[in-house]
């Protein structure tokens, strides 16, 4: 079996801290007044279709910093929905995109155009992974130079599900900062994908071997073997762990205090529902909204009980948390 197929097969299979770079250059357009103030309006959260209409006047106006942030937004359906699904198509169009022709053109793909390093960072790593001319590679390694390490992280985890165990690792190896546990698994795989093709395996490991949280972050979805609720109480057991859902562990704790186990699960069943991901709580840039700003912002409250999905689905979902949880969601999501 070839490499790649190999790999590819192993990975199919599984899924049943480097020198510091320089720090990102800086985004045109990031220090304007009014983006700052459109920036820091969308973080309150009071008014997400006031902050989303200043920022698509800005990107209209040629404003960097405001075409990439609002790019990355209407890519994230959980960060706008609330606003955009009352709108008709023109509308949505109009608030989300770049005008012109039937469905308009993505504020990425514009500011890409124009020249925008940050821009051309998130285009490149749009391309298909499966690609053996270095593409992908260069394309990850602009991510991990603009600061992006979550969207990095999860195109190093895309090329490594094309059998690219070597690049993969050597990625991972560039990256600063990286968070450990989805690091981990990803470092977990490449080795072992290196181990079945015969290829030598780097020691000593970087990451450490992941634990039950890492394992669940990247692959939430229970095997059939443990779908009844014994089963899915002892596989969502270390849901508190997962630095990654931390702000729904803090949801959890701060609306069913009496429940959080429960709450968990619940949520974590809502996020593989919705197709979260292994970053469901990411910022839409890290280069212009870093992480940590993100998190401790007003809307992440909000923006956690958006990512779950619809409310009514949760109540059925681990018994009394998953009804507690129900409830929050409906009274904090909005829209």
């Amino acid at each position: 079996m070839p490499g790649r197929a190999l790999a590819g097969f192993l990975l199919g299979l599984f899924l049943g801290t480097a020198q510091a770079a320089p720090a990102p250059a800086a985004v045109a357009g990031a220090d304007a007044p009014r983006y700052l103030a459109a920036r820091q309006d969308w973080l309150s959260g009071r008014d997400d279709a006031a902050a989303l209409r200043a920022l698509s006047d800005l990107a209209v106006a040629g404003n960097a910093a405001a075409r990439v942030l609002l790019g990355r937004i209407a890519g994230m359906p959980h960060l706008h929905s609330h606003v955009t699904a009352g709108l008709d198509r023109a509308a949505r169009i109009a608030l989300l995109r770049h005008p012109g022709g039937l469905s308009g053109q993505s504020w990425i793909a514009v500011a890409a155009g124009a020249g925008a390093p940050l821009a051309q960072a998130f285009a490149a790593a749009d391309a298909p992974m499966a690609r053996d001319d270095g593409t992908a590679e260069g394309a990850i390694r602009g991510l991990i130079a603009a600061g992006e390490t979550r969207s990095a992280l999860y195109n190093i985890a895309a090329l490594l599900s094309v059998g690219a165990a070597r690049p993969a690792l050597d990625l991972l190896a560039e990256a600063p900062s990286v968070p450990q546990q989805p690091a981990a698994v990803i470092e977990d795989r490449a080795r072992a994908v290196l181990a079945l093709a015969g290829d030598p395996v780097p020691t000593p490991r970087r990451f450490g071997v992941p634990d039950a949280a890492a394992r669940l972050q990247w692959q939430p979805l229970p095997p059939a073997s443990q779908t009844d609720g014994a089963g899915l109480r002892a596989w969502f057991a270390p849901a508190a762990e997962v630095a990654a859902w931390q702000p729904l562990a803090a949801f959890c704790r701060g609306e069913c205090p009496d429940a959080v186990p429960g709450c968990l699960q619940a949520g974590a069943m809502g996020m593989v529902m919705s197709g979260a991901g292994i970053f469901p709580f990411a910022s839409p840039s890290e280069a212009l909204i870093p992480q940590a700003e993100y998190r401790a912002s007003p809307r992440m409250a909000a923006d956690v009980a958006r990512r779950l999905g619809p409310p009514e689905r949760l109540a059925g979902l681990a018994g009394a948390g998953g009804q507690c949880l129900s409830g929050a969601v409906a009274a904090k999501r909005g829209g």
